[in-house]
């Protein structure tokens, strides 16, 4: 299983136990966010718009803000193939279209000050949204920024976020509350910094290679070895190589 609500819903349904796999970041990935205070702000968004009405809502936001926050302006980076950007008023919009790597990705999210991930709130998306786990939660942690997580209650991230408040939260359509949300999340040094402590904890704790080998191993149902346990280079060479089989006669 990719996430909690998944695991937990095939557990109701079969009576059966499961392990959540999800690929582990390599620590090189992982990025500083490079936001300077004061500074212009960029808000970040990569993927696929799978949750049309909440991106609707936060170009909503957006416009209600006049596209900035305490005179400093906003732009909305946008990483992805295909974004529909009908608007009959000024926007500040950059769209870089597909970025072909993951490190190109988190270098250009950990150079905005916050960083945008929806999940749908449309009925038809409901199943997707209980039970998938978006696997960019990753990518956007690793950029060290903070996130604004917009989903509705029963989705799947925002039980994760009570355990790890990675930024700030709005569970519902509401422009009002998403402006408000933006300009918290761009104001307040201190709720930056606990947003991205509790970034880089999810990331070594649930996110990390050591993570994902441990869960594998538990789905296999063998024990790894520590390091210690592990032979040394040296002595794989000494090891007598396997006998040859005889010849048949």
């Amino acid at each position: 299983m990719i996430g909690e609500t998944m695991q937990h819903e095939y557990r109701r349904r079969y009576g059966k136990d499961s392990v959540i796999l999800r690929h582990g970041l390599k620590p090189a990935l992982r990025m500083p966010g490079m936001h300077e205070p004061g500074s212009a702000i960029r808000i970040g968004f990569a993927g696929s718009v799978t949750a049309r009405s909440a991106f609707n809502c936060l170009l909503q936001a957006l416009d209600s803000l006049g596209w900035s926050i305490d005179g400093r302006e906003i732009t909305l980076v946008l990483m992805g193939q295909r974004f529909d950007l009908l608007s009959a008023v000024p926007r500040r919009i950059e769209c870089l279209g597909y970025l072909a790597t993951v490190d190109e990705v988190v270098s250009t999210l950990s150079g905005c000050t916050v960083n945008y991930l929806p999940q749908p709130f449309e009925s038809r998306w409901r199943p997707f949204a209980q039970w998938s786990f978006p696997s960019k939660l990753t990518t956007y942690l690793a950029a060290g920024a903070p996130v604004l997580l917009h989903a509705p209650p029963h989705a799947s991230l925002p039980a994760f976020f009570e355990r790890y408040p990675f930024g700030a939260l709005v569970t519902q359509l509401d422009a009002q509350a998403v402006g408000e949300a933006l300009r918290e999340l761009c104001g307040d040094p201190t709720l930056r910094r606990e947003a991205c402590d509790a970034g880089a904890a999810a990331l070594t704790e649930m996110f990390s290679v050591e993570r994902f080998r441990n869960s594998f191993a538990e789905f296999l149902g063998i024990e790894l070895q520590t390091r210690d346990e592990r032979p040394s280079m040296q002595e794989c060479k000494e090891a007598p190589a396997p006998c040859a089989a005889s010849p048949a006669s």
